[in-house]
Parts: structure tokens; sequence; C-alpha cells
């Protein structure tokens, strides 16, 4: 929830990363490239990222959002579990 309003990187980026990266994929899959897009440059305008969320996915619940995020790893793991 803190990554949204981040204003500087962390001494140890990695996690942030990982955490980029998996929102961003899981929003994208979500929405498709030009929803994420949108909802990056509607988030930058003002930065109230909450805002954009809500517009964009119709997120009003970040823990909610998390959740559904860690799932979805979840089950990528398993895909890439049962496949190895």
């Amino acid at each position: 929830s803190q990554m949204l309003a981040m204003k500087e990187y962390p001494a140890d980026v990695l996690p942030l990363y990982a955490e980029g990266y998996s929102l961003s994929r899981y929003l994208i899959e979500q929405g498709g490239r030009r929803k994420f897009v949108n909802f990056i440059g509607d988030g930058l305008r003002d930065e109230n990222w909450m805002r954009a969320l809500g517009s964009a996915y119709g997120v009003d619940n970040l823990a909610v959002l998390q959740k559904s995020v860690i799932h979805d790893i979840a089950d990528t793991l398993y895909v890439l579990c049962l496949t190895a």
C-alpha cells in the first residue's frame, strides 16, 4: 500500500521491484495494457493513486487488491510447479 505513494527508493529496492512488477502484471491482466497506461497517467496527474485505482479498476480497498495479487502470484507459481 505504501508503494503507490512512495517518493524515494528504499535502500533495498528488490522487494519494491518485485511488488511493482506483480501489481503491474495483475492490473494489466485485469484490464489490458491501454487501461493500465491510462491508470498510470491518471495517477501521475494528481498523485491520488487510490482515486485512480477506483476509477480504472473499481478498487476501493488496498487490502482486497493485495490479497487478489497474492492469490494471482500463488496461482502462477502452482502452474509453474505443475509444468516443471
